[in-house]
């Protein structure tokens, strides 16, 4: 059992709450009646705010010259409301706004911000079982709402929900009456024939659907709404601003995570150290999910200011940054094309050796941890020795081929000679490659005039200088991150490098960004079921590792967290289609979220990204979890 300390508001009782105690009160015999809120409790919105609606549409006026908008829209409901002495439907507002301001009504459209409504819901899904549960005992369901929509515009949010089943709706709007208030619930009780026992009330809000009614003597069953879940989780509470205040970019992201991760009824795995939830789906879509669609739209704000005609996403990690950038592109019309580039570390500077310094760069370019030589030439120079050729090594005493290698920080003083030695074989192997890698690069456009880019998580740029000494200023590089390295490099360089989240021109005075120091947990959630690529063999055919047992280790716990960051790009594309047409998510806030993850990161979550391995046989570490 949890213990009270950690929750803000006491919220942990509704989170120990046992289901089945919610069930057993809507079998209860002695209940005739059972009646559900809507908005909220059925259904919920992809937005931090319910009223965002009204500001989405007064920033699409303002753009047209319309101010006024939003200050009209919530006074004249409320003035509406009172020069009737009851609630009041949407047209009867806008009515409201035609006799206040004939001249800027004529701007303002009540059918756009019924369809805006309408199209902003999902369901509830525990909830909805609940409903179903209800329905199939054969009790009597009703619903309940105050609400400015009409009875047809709601009943379609419900339709399109595949939610039916009740049998009889009261709507204040229609019906003058506001739970609120207290008299749509006197108003029930009569149309009804009940005694406030035999009626039993589910919904969210704390005031009129709990403490109203059960001051009445009706029945309550309280279902948190799901923001105010999020805002009482330890880990996210100093995140998610005041909604009121939110931006588009903030209404969305926590909007959209507290009607997917928090929307539960009961939650009893419930962790407080958890940051989004128990499992991967939900790591995923509240997690990756920001980061991706961050990067996307960062992609496609750069692709058009460079004006480049083609992205080429890197294997492996690029196969799922493809996905994620197609998808939140769909529908935007002029958009950059995607293309997958096989590409690895190993695959490209083999080929672009042509001197003994080009050798020792390779050498030089990362640790080695103390694997066995044969190893390291193979993987860094795709060159293996016979055992003739060991001998005549060994007998020379330049190498002995049982002793472990371990090159730290650019010493490669050990392993220089043997690296002498081998070079012919070396440059021959280097000449093999290079051929055939051409051939690949030339089909994936690097011969045409057009302005290309490699895409990837990027840190140094290895893969981007590589290929610009075999097809010289072809490919410009676009980054998750870029070190100083990359930077460095690129000034000496006709193609750029630019970095979206980290962009290091210079030195940070600050140190090493989170995200970049903890760049493995990045990668793991972008990695692909898939095995490196090698070097390409003849006609440019890509030759990879022979596939082995890790790869599908951890492929269910990664493939989740995919789907989940896919469907939070998914439900971002609905929002921009149908709330907020200029939609832009920002990089900064996606790694604010990051940062607080690894930061604070949970048993539960290493758990987690233990289970998924990937290999660094390049640094001598075979498979790491």
């Amino acid at each position: 059992m949890f213990r009270a300390s950690w929750s803000r508001w006491r919220i942990n009782q509704f989170f120990e709450r046992p289901i089945e105690h919610i069930y057993d009160a809507i079998a209860d015999e002695s209940v005739r009646v059972i009646a559900f809120d809507i908005f909220d409790t059925l259904i919920v919105r992809h937005l931090l705010d319910g009223d965002y609606v009204k500001k989405a549409l007064h920033s699409r006026y303002e753009k047209g010259g319309n101010s006024k908008f939003l200050h009209l829209r919530t006074t004249c409901e409320g003035d509406a409301r009172s020069a009737k002495g009851s609630d009041v439907d949407i047209y009867e507002i806008y009515a409201e706004i035609a006799r206040r301001d004939q001249k800027s009504a004529s701007d303002y459209d009540v059918n756009e911000e019924i369809a805006m409504e309408i199209s902003s819901v999902k369901t509830r899904s525990e909830v909805i079982k609940l409903f179903n549960f209800a329905v199939s005992s054969g009790k009597r369901i009703v619903l309940a709402s105050d609400m400015f929509l009409q009875r047809e515009n709601i009943e379609l949010m419900l339709e399109n929900c595949s939610i039916s089943g009740w049998s009889k709706f009261y709507l204040s709007s229609e019906i003058g009456f506001r739970k609120d208030r207290g008299n749509m619930y006197h108003h029930i009780l009569r149309e009804e024939r009940l005694e406030p026992s035999q009626l039993l009330m589910i919904g969210d809000n704390e005031r009129s659907d709990f403490q109203i009614p059960a001051d009445m003597g009706i029945r309550t069953v309280h279902v948190v709404k799901p923001t105010n879940i999020m805002r009482a989780a330890p880990r996210l509470e100093g995140f998610v601003p005041d909604a009121a205040d939110a931006s588009a970019g903030e209404q969305f992201l926590f909007g959209a995570l507290a009607a997917e991760n928090f929307s539960g009824v009961t939650f009893p795995k419930f962790m407080p150290k958890n940051m989004f939830g128990s499992s991967a789906n939900s790591i995923g879509y509240g997690l990756l999910g920001p980061i991706s669609l961050a990067f996307s739209q960062w992609l496609v704000e750069t692709a058009k200011v460079m004006k480049l005609d083609r992205l080429c996403f890197l294997s492996r990690e690029g196969k799922f940054m493809k996905s994620a950038y197609d998808t939140w592109v769909a529908g935007l019309g002029s958009v950059v094309p995607s293309d997958y580039m096989l590409a690895s570390r190993r695959a490209v500077t083999v080929p672009a050796i042509k001197s003994i310094d080009d050798i020792y760069a390779i050498a030089k370019s990362n640790n080695f941890y103390g694997a066995s030589v044969d190893l390291f030439l193979s993987e860094r120079y795709g060159v293996r020795l016979d055992e003739r050729r060991w001998a005549k090594i060994e007998s020379r005493n330049i190498w002995r081929r049982n002793l472990p290698l371990t090159i730290m920080d650019q010493n490669i003083d050990n392993i220089a000679p043997l690296l002498t030695h081998i070079a012919p074989l070396i440059f021959e192997r280097a000449a093999y490659e290079r051929v055939n890698c051409i051939e690949y690069l030339q089909g994936m456009g690097s011969s045409g005039e057009s302005r290309c880019a490699v895409v990837d998580v990027g840190y140094g740029g290895t893969i981007q200088r590589h290929l610009d000494k075999l097809v010289p200023g072809k490919f410009h590089g676009l980054y998750m991150m870029a070190n100083k390295s990359a930077f460095d490099w690129s000034k000496t360089s006709t193609t750029e490098v630019r970095g979206c989240f980290v962009a290091m021109v210079d030195e940070s005075p600050n140190g090493i960004s989170p995200m970049l120091e903890n760049s493995f947990i990045l990668e793991k959630m972008l990695s692909a079921d898939d095995e490196q690529l090698l070097y390409y063999g003849k006609d440019g055919d890509p030759q990879f590792r022979e596939l082995q047992a890790y790869v599908g280790a951890g492929s269910n716990v990664r493939n989740e967290m995919q789907q989940g960051a896919i469907k939070y790009i998914k439900d971002a594309v609905r929002f921009r289609e149908t709330i907020q047409e200029d939609f832009s998510a920002s990089p900064s806030l996606a790694q604010d979220l990051f940062e607080e993850f690894v930061s604070h990161i949970s048993d539960d979550e290493v758990a987690c990204f233990a289970s998924l391995e990937l290999d660094d046989f390049y640094c001598g570490r075979g498979i790491v979890a």
